[in-house]
C-alpha cells in the first residue's frame, strides 16, 4: 500500500516536471510589445521610449499609438501637484443631488443636498419642475432658481428643505459653475409624491 502511494506521488511529480518545459516555453514566447529589446548600456537608466520617432507615431488620432508619445507628460486628472484641484484643472465641475426621501407622502417635508466638486467652484444653483399643489402659496416652487456662492472652494454644497405638494412626480434640477465660467452638466433627482 505504501509503495502504491509512493508510486502515485512520483508519477504526479514526473508529470509536473514533464509539463514544465512547455510552461516555460509558453511564458517566454509571449510578447506584449513589438519593439525589440535593446542591449545599450545607457538604456538601463533611460526612459522606456526615447521619443525619437514622434513624428511618425504621434498625433495619429489613435489613442493607443498616441499614448506612448506622452508617457512623461502630466495627466490633467492625476498630475500629483497637490494643489487641491479635485476635478482636474481644465475640467468643468461635477456633482449630484442627494434626497432624504424620494418617495414621500403628500405634505411630508424632505431635505436634499446639491453637491459640486471641481477647481474653484463659483456657485451652485437649483430649481424644481413639475411641483403640483392646490395651494397657490406654493406656486413659487416651479422654476424659481435658488443660488449659493461657493467662494472659489474646490467643493461646495447647499442643503434645502421643502414640503411636498399633491401626488405626482417633481424633479429637482441643479448645476454648478467654476470661476473660469465652465458649467457642469445638469444634475437631476426625481421625487415621487404619493397619497
Amino acid at each position: 500500500m505504501k509503495s502504491l502511494r509512493l508510486l502515485a506521488i512520483i508519477t504526479v511529480i514526473g508529470l509536473f516536471y514533464g509539463a514544465s518545459p512547455l510552461i516555460g516555453r509558453w511564458a517566454t514566447t509571449a510578447n506584449a510589445s513589438s519593439a525589440p529589446l535593446t542591449s545599450r548600456p545607457e538604456a538601463l537608466n533611460g526612459p522606456a521610449n526615447d521619443n525619437d520617432d514622434m513624428s511618425d507615431d504621434c498625433n495619429t488620432g489613435n489613442p493607443r499609438k498616441d499614448k506612448k508619445c506622452h508617457f512623461d507628460q502630466a495627466n490633467a486628472d492625476n498630475n500629483n501637484d497637490n494643489s487641491g484641484d479635485t476635478g482636474g484643472g481644465d475640467q468643468p465641475p461635477v456633482g449630484g443631488i442627494s434626497v432624504s426621501n424620494t418617495n414621500p407622502g403628500d405634505g411630508d417635508t424632505i431635505s436634499f443636498t446639491v453637491s459640486a466638486a471641481g477647481n474653484q467652484i463659483d456657485q451652485v444653483w437649483w430649481w424644481v419642475t413639475g411641483f403640483q399643489n392646490d395651494n397657490d402659496n406654493d406656486s413659487w416652487m416651479n422654476g424659481e432658481t435658488h443660488t449659493m456662492g461657493c467662494n472659489g472652494n474646490n467643493t461646495c454644497s447647499q442643503t434645502a428643505n421643502l414640503t411636498t405638494g399633491d401626488p405626482g412626480v417633481f424633479t429637482i434640477h441643479a448645476k454648478a459653475r467654476d470661476r473660469e465660467g465652465r458649467e457642469s452638466g445638469e444634475f437631476l433627482a426625481d421625487v415621487n409624491v404619493h397619497d
